[in-house]
């Protein structure tokens, strides 16, 4: 006992929160209004109201539930406001931009940042690091002065020199907030705590808490006999659990956990832990409604084709983690805009376009054309930065819809574009008159469309995080920044949050997906985990910059031996409270990278091992497939698609010259690129291709070919021409200031030129003549394809004479890497591969 809490071991005989809700009623009566419950996480706490609400009488008065994390706020009185977390992370970045250089830069290294941080981003990726480490150590009662003295104190004087600078740092800190009346909110808790300012009247309940930080555990012992710890373990494995209902490592670290074997599947990639799901939902045969199955995953890569795998199969699905907000439209929009804001290059000018919600807001003249007109535009022109200097190109108009596109963006951006630097909260407005422009005319439906209510979820949290930008004290504002950076920031501090997903249907019932530290305390009969990795499930600490396992041990924080206990207690704990459960481990990422199988399916007897190894390796013994008529109700077979097809088929009457070669590779890719002109048009190139290379090429030769020196055989005025032609085109179509590629690839093409004028020169000397480029095929040029005319058409890049010969020669330019022999680039053994040259002496 400490501090008179009472234990309660609720058993494995059924799920630990249907128990805790027959105690809590048991105990305490329908009235549970003088009752507070902590559990570990907030999805607990709803399903344990749920659970109250059906077994209470029509009379009965609710409890508080909270999460672990908010029970010593709710339970606690401070004397000062707490500083939210912008305002800490700002102040912690005046304290360390207030350090001397060389300290500062010594933390900055250890960070993994270099030096001194050399933009306001590294500056706030540092006070975000030390800000986070000063949040593992507060609470559990320690300062940065505790390392830098003391037993504590690192061997290295490197080290002790860096928590030093760190404690320094520190107190400037809190100095900062004080300036403006705000305190940190882990110290203000413990100083309560210590202060005996504590709420003084109910009781607390703990469901399933088995580990906490030093600060609850010291509310725990403030509240005088007024605690209890309902342990979610029977009373005979008492020995595992301390006074408080937390984990004895030493217990559980080392302790067989009873996973059987033929519970364990290996597969490959996140994609096949996917279709591992869907097989044991047939096999277990329709024995649970979707609603009581729940699939853990613990690794993030594989959520995705769970998605796509079991939406196939007829399932619904909900993922009870919500929808990260950096997948939803406005984070997407914020995003695309700061990286237009801050490069201000083309390719971020397009991805902001692109976004659905920046679409539908440009000018209706060039709405449709906008996204194809920038792609063209880029593909002709390259572009880098936006300058607004539009290059133009003969037959080609996108740069008429792409400036107005400009305009149009520039004018929803308002006030963000262009705007000098200022401080943080000064950018609060423009950047809700652009979301304002974006979203404030459309009206969301909550309710009935579950895009909308992840849209709204989306622009509220984003609108807390402004008004905290807003509300902060003069002396954090932080420094002035631009609008770029200052997007960037709000950006970072949305990211990890969530937009909750909507409450369950009994109307719909859906299987649920849950994160690996939510499976203990949820009551599902039926479970499958996937992702059961180490790193995944037991997320081991490997050099930690600041805080090694070794130092976590000395100093009494949680370190990997604690994290292996806590992970081996949840596994004993989900296989002993369902009724069907499945584990499944990937063996590779989805990009190939190999994954360690979680040690937890090894934490068996010496006999078991070998059985696990070889399990592991080659996937030995893995249970058959369900028999098909066994099947899981909601789950059907995958739907297979075939080849798209176009009713009705256009007729080909003509056919180029080129074309050839692709038909005789695929007459259907022939007839989606060169018969319905289907292509994939994007922004990713960042230098010329193939196709754009030989064209500048081609058009310098031809330019060549028309010109006063084509039959001459001095090669340094011919180089010299195609030299200036080369140039001359590569600004018209890529500017005074092309990409550093594209520069490079033309200086590499007056190179190639000039070996071609020095053939060129041979050529004339021997007698040769330029007599036709860009000879186009006459009108009637056919060939007779079953008894009917196919029309061919072709263009013979140059056709040149000897007079005094008679002889004719017909040329090809080619700007390949390599000299290909025409024979062998034409056919392969007895087959032909492209009719390109023996066509063109047909016409």
């Amino acid at each position: 006992m400490s501090g008179g809490l009472r234990r309660e071991f609720l058993g494995w005989e059924r799920a630990p929160l249907a128990s805790a809700a027959d105690w809590l009623l048991a105990e305490h009566g329908p009235d549970l209004s003088r009752v507070v419950v902590a559990l570990p996480g907030a999805r607990a706490g709803r399903r344990l109201g749920e659970l109250l609400a059906r077994r209470a009488p029509a009379s009965w008065v609710p409890p508080r539930i909270l999460t672990q994390g908010a029970l010593v706020d709710e339970l606690v009185r401070l004397d000062r406001p707490v500083a939210p977390r912008f305002a800490r992370t700002l102040a912690w970045d005046a304290a360390l931009e207030a350090l001397p250089p060389g300290r500062r830069a010594s933390i900055a290294r250890r960070a993994g940042i270099g030096g001194a941080p050399r933009d306001l981003g590294e500056r706030v990726r540092l006070a975000e690091t030390v800000r986070a480490l000063h949040g593992r150590l507060a609470p559990e009662g320690l300062q940065f002065a505790d390392l830098a003295a003391g037993e504590a104190r690192p061997a290295s004087e490197s080290e002790a020199a860096r928590w030093e600078a760190l404690a320094q740092a520190q107190e400037d800190y809190r100095e900062r907030l004080a300036a403006a009346g705000l305190a940190d909110p882990h110290e203000a808790r413990l100083r309560a705590i210590r202060e005996g300012r504590v709420e003084e009247e109910g009781d607390v309940v703990l469901v399933g808490v088995a580990d906490m930080t030093r600060l609850l555990a010291r509310l725990l012992e403030a509240l005088a006999g007024r605690a209890t710890a309902l342990v979610a373990a029977p009373e005979s494995l008492a020995d595992g659990f301390d006074e408080l209902g937390r984990l004895r490592t030493e217990v559980w670290r080392d302790r067989p956990v009873p996973l059987p074997l033929d519970a364990w599947r290996v597969v490959e990639k996140p994609v096949d832990q996917a279709e591992a799901v869907r097989d044991v939902l047939a096999g277990w045969g329709g024995r649970h409604a979707p609603d009581r199955i729940t699939v853990g995953v613990a690794d993030d890569e594989v959520a995705p084709y769970l998605h796509q795998e079991l939406g196939a199969c007829g399932a619904a699905v909900r993922d009870a983690a919500g929808t990260p907000l950096a997948r939803t439209r406005p984070f997407r929009a914020l995003r695309a805009a700061a990286r237009w804001l801050a490069r201000g290059s083309y390719r971020d000018l397009a991805s902001l376009v692109r976004h659905p919600d920046v679409e539908a807001r440009l000018p209706d003249a060039v709405r449709d054309r906008a996204v194809p007109a920038l792609d063209a535009y880029h593909g002709r022109h390259l572009p880098g930065t936006v300058d607004g200097t539009w290059l133009r190109a003969p037959r080609d108009d996108s740069h008429a819809v792409v400036e107005p596109v400009h305009r149009a963006v520039q004018a929803l951006l308002g006030e963000l574009a262009g705007g000098a630097p200022q401080p943080l909260s000064g950018w609060v407005e423009p950047t809700l008159a652009f979301l304002r422009a974006l979203y404030g005319d459309r009206p969301l439906d909550r309710e009935g469309d579950e895009a909308d209510r992840v849209v709204a979820g989306a622009l509220e949290k984003t609108a807390d995080v402004l008004a905290e930008l807003a509300d902060l004290p003069a002396t954090l504002r932080g420094p002035e920044v631009d609008a770029g950076e200052a997007l960037e920031l709000v950006l970072r501090r949305l990211e990890g949050e969530a937009v909750p997903p909507s409450p369950p249907r009994a109307e719909a019932p859906a299987i649920e997906l849950l994160g690996w530290l939510e499976l203990p305390l949820d009551d599902a009969p039926a479970l499958i985990v996937t992702g059961f990795q180490d790193r995944q499930v037991h997320d081991t600490v490997l050099g930690d910059a600041f805080l090694p396992d070794a130092a976590c041990r000395a100093l009494g924080l949680p370190c990997n031996d604690d994290r292996l206990a806590r992970d081996a207690y949840a596994t004993t704990l989900l296989l002993a409270t369902r009724a069907h459960a499945a584990f499944v481990t990937g063996r590779r990422s989805q990009t190939g990278d190999p994954h360690v199988p979680s040690r937890l399916a090894f934490q068996v007897g010496e006999d078991e091992v070998v059985a696990r190894v070889r399990r592991f390796v080659d996937a030995g013994d893995v249970p058959p497939p369900a028999p098909a008529e066994r099947t899981f109700a909601e789950i059907g077979p995958r739907a297979r698609g075939g080849l798209p097809r176009l009713e009705p088929v256009r007729a080909v009457s003509s056919m180029s010259v080129s074309s050839f070669r692709l038909f005789l590779e695929s007459p259907y890719r022939f007839y989606l690129e060169r018969v319905l002109g289907l292509d994939t048009g994007d922004d990713r190139a960042a230098e010329l291709d193939a196709l754009a290379f030989g064209v500048l090429a081609h058009d310098a030769l031809e330019a060549f070919g028309r010109s006063d020196v084509r039959h001459g055989a001095d090669a340094p005025r011919i180089a010299a021409f195609l030299e200036g032609e080369v140039h001359r085109l590569a600004a018209a179509r890529y500017g005074e200031r092309p990409l550093p590629a594209v520069a490079l690839q033309v200086e590499q093409l007056v190179h190639r030129l000039g070996f071609f004028a020095r053939r060129q020169a041979e050529r004339a000397r021997d007698g040769w003549r330029v007599e036709r480029v860009e000879w186009t095929a006459p009108e009637d040029a056919a060939l007779d394809v079953d008894g009917a005319p196919m029309r061919l058409t072709g263009r013979i890049d140059r056709v040149d004479v000897h007079p005094a010969t008679g002889r004719w020669a017909v040329l090809d330019y080619k700007t390949g890497e390599t000299k290909r022999d025409p024979v062998k680039a034409h056919r392969k053994g007895d087959d032909w591969v492209d009719l390109q040259l023996p066509l063109y002496a047909h016409l």
